[in-house]
């Protein structure tokens, strides 16, 4: 008999046990908790009477929406300090550190962050849960808005299960909780990567097959899941699980509404991809599913302390360089020159997205020009609140909010129909019909809102060569929105783009670039988030990702 291993299982069952009492003295030592969880916190019996309960209740599985800024209820997810965990940036904020720890390879399964993200995200499940188990108690005068509810339950129940699957999924998937679960099945075991997409999908077909929901809503109730958003998420489940066929079929399902756009502005700079993350570009065409005030605390959390920010956002040299030159180049394909932009971003006239989206040394940003090489200024390297890389975020910036850092109103987009374009292209590539007039089509519609040339069909002919520009055109038309740590494990180039030095902008005083830290990656252990180990110790069902 090992005895050791009887003792850690008695152990793990007094963990269980424990972890259940814990639940019962928490919630009254009753089992009113069962019935407890919605917004008001009263009972079922008194609850879910009328259409403005249902109301309430509903709104109340928004909540857990990612941000783009800093926000201050759980998950606390932020995508862009996430972007910390990316190529994308460093990340060097008084707030979701672990975000920075992640992007160095140096996580471990007792970092808050994604704790507190499972967490959260499992409550909004059981939240939805509650949701449809309910909602025909309430009363009604038109069926049809309850339908319509019903649809945007399931959305929003498939998102929170995406999210985690995305993050947490591995090879192994995650638990799918499709009810408000008992204390008896709460020690629940993975599903498989398969179950779990098939789960995901199966949600936002149920949605999609309600004919009470709209695919749009009007600008009042645009913020509410519709059946643009059902397809958009069943797009970008596809595409990350490699279902090309899928992914095709519901971002064109998008396409073919023929109600969404590409933004253009209305100012004479004519500045389209720039001023759609500003307010004169807030209510929009191209926004399909976003969280309303997403973007609070934008100028305080991005801006360089010279501007009275906290400088959170610091994006490296590998972004920059990605961006080609107006001629349709990359700075690789300008041979000995390529030196003279690493010394100089601006050496030749850019994508204008570059300087939509990044405060180059030496550039000028509201009247003030960046100086993070002059060891007297406030934007030196070295001090607080200063750059560590020497560029500084622009995008989602807008001057209007210089005298309110702390309270901007600008929304944060989810999913924008650039990204469903995208989605479109790359499934056509990956699914070998490259050669798709689409491709060429949609990849310069994009491109020449954004002030860049049609695509080099001499140059981009091949699956590879054409794969190649999808990847570079969408890590810089979606740059901080937090869609490249996705990307680069569904490309599955993370082992070769995260690891090493990290650098940010070319010192001309030590005659190089300025070498931020070095990171680590080992595949498959850093392909996922692991299992919080407090998930581990309480369910004895659940299993760790692979490498921890």
């Amino acid at each position: 008999m090992d005895i050791n291993l009887d003792i850690k299982k008695n152990i793990n069952k007094m963990k269980q046990i424990g972890y259940i009492l814990l639940i019962i003295l928490c919630t009254g030592c009753s089992d009113d908790f069962l019935t407890r969880d919605h917004p008001t916190g009263i009972t079922d019996q008194d609850f879910w009477k009328t259409t403005n309960d249902a109301v309430n209740a509903l709104n109340s599985c928004y909540g857990g929406l990612p941000h783009g800024g800093y926000h201050y209820t759980e998950p606390y997810v932020s995508n862009v300090a996430l972007e910390g965990m990316t190529d994308n940036m460093y990340h060097s904020g008084n707030y979701l550190g672990d975000a920075k720890t992640i992007g160095t390879g140096t996580n471990n399964p007792l970092l808050n962050f994604p704790e507190d993200m499972w967490r959260a995200y499992y409550q909004y499940i059981r939240r939805c849960s509650r949701f449809i188990e309910n909602i025909d108690k309430p009363y009604f005068t038109d069926e049809g808005e309850r339908q319509r509810m019903i649809g945007e339950a399931h959305i929003l129940r498939a998102y929170y299960h995406l999210q985690l699957f995305f993050y947490f999924g591995g090879n192994e998937g995650i638990p799918i909780v499709d009810h408000s679960l008992n204390p008896d099945e709460i020690f629940m075991a993975r599903a498989t990567k398969e179950e779990s997409v098939d789960f995901i999908l199966a949600e936002l077909d149920k949605a999609i097959s309600i004919q009470a929901l709209p695919n749009k809503y009007n600008e009042d109730k645009s913020w509410r899941m519709s059946k643009a958003v059902a397809y958009s998420l069943k797009a970008i489940v596809a595409l990350q699980a490699k279902r090309y066929e899928v992914a095709r079929e519901s971002s064109l399902k998008i396409i073919e509404m023929q109600q969404f756009s590409l933004f253009h502005t209305s100012d004479p700079e004519q500045l389209h991809y720039r001023d759609l993350f500003r307010y004169i570009g807030k209510i929009n065409n191209e926004r399909i599913m976003y969280t309303r005030n997403g973007f609070t605390e934008s100028w305080f959390r991005s801006m360089p302390k010279s501007m009275g920010g906290q400088g959170a956002s610091n994006p490296t040299a590998s972004i920059v360089n990605a961006y080609e030159t107006l001629e349709g180049k990359t700075i690789d394909e300008y041979g000995s020159d390529r030196e003279e932009f690493i010394k100089n971003p601006d050496f030749m006239k850019r994508d204008p997205r570059l300087d939509a989206t990044i405060w180059l040394p030496g550039k000028s940003f509201t009247g003030h020009v960046l100086t993070p090489f002059d060891s007297n200024s406030d934007d030196a390297i070295s001090v607080s609140g200063a750059s560590k890389t020497g560029f500084a975020l622009t995008k989602f910036i807008d001057p209007e909010d210089v005298n309110k850092p702390y309270s901007g109103s600008l929304d944060y987009m989810i999913i924008r129909y650039a990204e469903i374009l995208l989605i479109y292209v790359e499934s056509l590539i990956e699914s070998g019909d490259y050669n798709n007039p689409d491709v060429i089509f949609y990849l310069n519609k994009i491109r020449n809102r954004a002030g860049m040339p049609n695509v080099d069909e001499t140059v981009y002919n091949s699956q590879e060569k054409v794969r190649e520009l999808l990847r570079r055109e969408r890590r810089v038309e979606l740059a901080f929105e937090g869609q490249r740590y996705f990307d680069l494990r569904r490309w599955g180039i993370a082992k070769e783009q995260m690891p090493g030095v990290l650098e940010g902008a070319y010192d001309p005083i030590n005659k190089k670039p300025v070498v931020i830290e070095t990171r680590v990656y080992s595949s498959p252990k850093n392909d996922y988030l692991p299992i919080p180990q407090r998930e581990l110790d309480a369910n004895e069902n659940m299993e760790q990702n692979a490498g921890w």
